[in-house]
């Protein structure tokens, strides 16, 4: 089974481009988003160390409370970050083997922060989602509860754009230096798809 890793910075369609992979082509998707939102709502254990270690109050707390302290605070950051990510991973394991139990032939994961984990190493092939920085901000700026202040601090948190080249390029040379065969997709035109699921709408 072929695990291709999907990652970009903040408001670059990786949802959007994970909807296509499901709907148009129907390949098992797994979503780091979703599941993060799943395990705030069901987690009690996260809740009690979120009062605890990040907000320090036992006041009932919304997902904005939590993303106005964590990204001004590198610390509690790390801290949650620290605390969420094993159990992603677990459900993102359990989602592998359930795909290699059906006999899936690919399976397409979200990682937002694939790079800056070290995750590369964990899929044959990695597709980023990216867009130029003017439509990147203006997209942010139109969700709920998003000021630029809290953008700019989201992608302080991420690999820049421009290093992205490089780490393709280290990527490539890692395949073919490893004599692993090269993976022929077909190429998908992103752009031609969202204006007809615009028109479906």
């Amino acid at each position: 089974m072929i695990k291709i890793g999907l990652t970009g910075s903040i408001a670059v369609g990786k949802s959007f481009v994970l909807s296509i992979f499901k709907t148009e082509y129907n390949v098992p998707v797994f979503s780091s988003d979703e599941c993060v939102r799943g395990i705030y709502r069901h987690n009690a254990d996260l809740n009690n160390f979120i009062k605890d270690e990040i907000l320090a109050s036992d006041n009932q707390f919304s997902n904005e409370d939590i993303a106005n302290i964590v990204f001004k605070d590198s610390i509690k950051l790390e801290k949650l970050e620290n605390y969420i990510h094993p159990l992603v991973k677990i459900e993102r394991d359990n989602f592998i083997n359930r795909e290699l139990n059906k006999k899936s032939k690919f399976v397409v994961i979200e990682v937002p922060l694939l790079f800056e984990k070290n995750l590369e190493h964990e899929f044959d092939k990695i597709i980023l989602v990216d867009v130029t920085e003017d439509i990147q901000e203006k997209r942010a700026l139109l969700r709920k509860n998003m000021s630029k202040e809290k953008f700019l601090a989201i992608k302080a948190n991420q690999i820049p754009r421009m290093l992205f080249p490089f780490v393709r390029r280290i990527i490539a040379d890692s395949v073919r230096d490893g004599g692993f065969p090269p993976l022929y997709i077909e190429p998908i035109d992103f752009l031609k798809l969202f204006e007809k699921n615009m028109q479906k709408n």
